[in-house]
């Protein structure tokens, strides 16, 4: 609440333009999603929000810690992700075992459509809303 007065009320921002860094500081900011109701006429219109970075959560879907093939804990190869997410993000496991090198990996697809709201670390995405839509 006292987030939202300084940012609402005292900086005189708007709720949309607000609204990525009141989430972001919420005690549950990284662990659950939020889904969103609201009414436009008689129609009511609904959206997922989700915590989203390119490295522990690609699009709001989280990387397992240990990878379901080998076994091996935070494996995954992260190299050439940077600090944006801009398509498709592809992980793999970079264990060597006795076998050989691991072949298991990860695909966490773009979903649309998507607005981005910035935080503070990583971002949060809206799921579900149109380009015509307001938060």
């Amino acid at each position: 609440m006292l987030d939202f007065f300084h940012l609402v009320i005292i900086d005189g921002r708007t709720i949309h333009s607000a609204i990525g860094l009141l989430l972001s500081s919420s005690a549950l900011s990284r662990h659950t999603g939020i889904v969103r109701f609201w009414t436009d006429g008689s129609v009511v219109k609904n959206c997922t929000i989700r915590w989203a970075h390119p490295r522990i959560q690609p699009w709001g879907k989280p990387v397992p810690y240990q990878c379901p093939s080998c076994h091996c804990i935070q494996a995954w190869d992260q190299k050439g992700l940077g600090s944006e997410m801009r398509g498709d993000v592809e992980m793999h496991c970079r264990h060597k075992g006795e076998h050989g090198q691991c072949a298991r990996h990860l695909v966490f697809e773009k979903s649309l459509p998507f607005k981005v709201l910035k935080g503070v670390e990583g971002a949060w995405v809206v799921f579900g809303i149109g380009k015509s839509d307001s938060l």
